[in-house]
C-alpha cells in the first residue's frame, strides 16, 4: 500500500505595492518577493513581518501574499 508524503521545499512572501496607474486607469502593482522564510514562522509572524517591511517601502502596500512550495511523492507503507 502507498501513501503520499508532503515535504516543504520553500516559502515565499510577496508584498505588492502601488506602482502608479495604467493608461486605462487601473492600479499597477509591483511585487517584492522574499524567500527563505523560516518554516516555523506562523501566519501572524509572517504578516507582522510584511507590515514592518511595508513600512520601510516608499510605495503603498496593496496586498500581501504568502505561499508554500511542497514536494508530493508516493511512499510505500510497511
Amino acid at each position: 500500500m502507498t501513501s503520499v508524503e508532503k515535504t516543504l521545499l520553500g516559502r515565499t512572501l510577496t508584498i505588492s505595492v502601488n506602482n502608479g496607474v495604467s493608461a486605462s486607469g487601473s492600479t499597477k502593482l509591483k511585487n517584492r518577493s522574499f524567500s527563505s522564510i523560516n518554516p516555523e514562522a506562523t501566519d501572524d509572524d509572517i504578516y507582522n513581518t510584511a507590515k514592518a517591511l511595508g513600512g520601510l517601502m516608499s510605495d503603498t502596500v496593496m496586498k500581501v501574499t504568502f505561499s508554500d512550495r511542497n514536494l508530493l511523492q508516493e511512499v510505500e507503507e510497511e
